[in-house]
């Protein structure tokens, strides 16, 4: 006889990453070992250099009282976190998505610590990984260019129909609700420089 399928539907591991928290060196380092062992470090490698391309390698360093990261850098070992915050918070992203595929992972103000030229380069590695991964990305913005940016990459990495965007607003009631975007109409709302947010 045939095994009984179980009627529950397995629930993804979800993590919540929030910016604004501050040193996130351990939790860092933590995933980058996990992704070490799943054999993704040269990967993880080759998606940061799209920010920075003099990458060549990355180690992690323990301490007694914590642990941190280290890019070798033009033949030089360099603390991570020098590197800027945006960089240490691309990191974090991609070795979670990395160390737990098939995961939700929940981004707050995604835009934190980039500069809005960067936002293309953010999406391209997110979106990337996130499908080869099998995860789902859930962030929060303020920022059109990072819409627009997301919307952007969205299209060229051929996720759309795995794209959407929500926005809160009020309707008619006064009832906050929200208003879902198709990757669709993003597209036609971005390329008419329609505001969505």
């Amino acid at each position: 006889m045939g095994q009984e399928q179980s009627p529950f539907t397995p629930i993804p591991f979800v993590q919540y990453l929030n910016f604004s928290r501050g040193n996130n060196n351990s939790l860092v380092a933590e995933l980058f070992g996990i992704a070490v062992r799943k054999d993704k470090k040269s990967q993880i490698i080759e998606i940061l250099k799209i920010i920075d391309d003099s990458i060549s390698d990355m180690a992690a360093v323990v301490s007694v009282d914590q642990s941190q990261l280290y890019a070798n850098v033009r033949g030089q070992w360099l603390p991570l976190r020098l590197a800027g915050d945006g960089f240490d918070r691309l990191l974090l992203v991609i070795a979670s998505l990395i160390a737990n595929p098939g995961s939700i992972l929940l981004i707050d103000e995604i835009e934190s610590g980039f500069h809005y030229s960067a936002y293309e380069k953010l999406w391209e590695a997110i979106m990337t990984v996130a499908k080869e991964q099998k995860c789902q990305v859930i962030a929060t913005t303020h920022s059109y260019e990072c819409i627009e940016s997301a919307v952007n990459q969205a299209k060229d990495t051929g996720i759309g129909d795995d794209f959407c965007y929500f926005r809160l607003g009020r309707n008619k009631k006064g009832e906050t609700v929200a208003y879902r975007y198709s990757a669709d109409l993003l597209f036609s709302a971005t390329d008419d420089n329609l505001e969505v947010r």
